[in-house]
Formats: structure tokens, C-alpha cells, sequence
């Protein structure tokens, strides 16, 4: 993606709220090496994100080695309350003292990306509409926490949006073994 930066250290954490006086939420993004990158999403950006974000979830080689659709649905909502169950949600974001490479003033999202990176893991890209963002890597497991954390933030900030990993269970077979 033209005008996104590169991040050589690896993701520390995320944080995202919703900011009601902006009608926005706040990304904020930290780093290992104690950087921090703001961001502005936006009702319409977070809407276009969402198929890509469940795109690539779904891309997940255990999800899409199978056939039927319902199996494929079953598996990611597995893999999806796996990931969130063991993620950390409860630890403080950690924002002070780091640097803000591109500024303290959030970037309003312009132009977002997730792609794989062929080692089970994936780049985001963010960009303002010009100037420069970030690319950064994140463990598939980071992405369902990211996923629950949008769904979440545009449920509090009540923007109508029929977001979040929502499954179609698989149907179980009868029971055919004798009483």
C-alpha cells in the first residue's frame, strides 16, 4: 500500500475505543520497541474492514480444508473462541512514555489491508488518505482478538452494523447407536 510505513518491531498491543465526541474509534497501536501509532476509524471504514477482516480468518488453512460450508463455519467459530479465550484482554494498555513516530494526533484510516503472509500470519496496513501509516505482522490468533475487539467497539458505539463472527452451527447426525 503506497504511503504505509514499514514497523520493524513486533505488535505489544491494541487498544481500540470508542470516543462518542468524535463519533469515532480510537486505535491505538504499540510496539515492543515503546512506539505508539494513533488512529481514527470510522463508521464506514470499519463496515468496508469487516468482510476483509472475516476473510481472513476464514482463511485459516484448518478452516479451509473442508468441503462444506457449515463444517468451515463450525471450525472458525472453534478457532475464533479459542483465540479470544486465551487472549488477554484484562492487562492495562500500556501507553506512556512511548514515542508517536507519525505524531500524537490520530490518523484518520483512509485505506486499510489485511493480507497473509504466508507463514500463517498477517500484514495490516493502515494509511491516512496521504501521507504515511503503518504495516505491521500479526499472529492469526491477534487477529480474532482484533475482530472481537471492532465487533465490540461498534456494538458499544451503536453504529447498526451486522458485524462480529456470527455462525451457522453444524447440524448434528443422529444418534444411531443402539438403546
Amino acid at each position: 500500500m503506497p504511503g504505509a510505513r514499514e514497523t520493524m518491531a513486533r505488535l505489544h498491543q491494541l487498544r481500540l475505543q470508542y470516543v462518542a465526541a468524535e463519533d469515532r474509534a480510537l486505535l491505538l497501536v504499540s510496539t515492543t520497541a515503546r512506539q505508539e501509532y494513533r488512529f481514527w476509524l470510522t463508521r464506514r471504514l470499519v463496515k468496508a474492514l469487516w468482510p476483509v477482516l472475516e476473510r481472513a480468518l476464514a482463511n485459516d488453512e484448518a478452516v479451509r480444508r473442508h468441503g462444506d460450508a457449515g463444517t468451515r463455519d463450525a471450525v472458525l467459530a472453534f478457532r475464533h473462541e479459542q483465540a479470544v479465550r486465551a487472549a488477554d484482554f484484562a492487562t492495562e494498555y500500556q501507553g506512556e512514555g512511548l514515542e508517536h513516530p507519525l505524531g500524537e494526533t490520530p490518523l484518520l484510516v483512509a485505506r486499510a489491508r489485511i493480507s497473509a503472509d504466508g507463514a500463517g500470519n498477517h500484514r495490516v496496513a493502515l494509511a491516512p488518505r496521504q501521507g504515511q501509516g503503518i504495516e505491521f505482522h500479526i499472529a492469526s490468533s491477534a487477529l480474532h482478538s482484533l475482530s472481537r475487539l471492532v465487533a465490540d467497539t461498534a456494538r458499544m458505539a451503536e453504529w447498526d452494523l451486522a458485524i462480529g463472527l456470527e455462525v451457522t452451527p453444524v447440524p448434528r447426525s443422529p444418534d444411531t447407536r443402539p438403546n
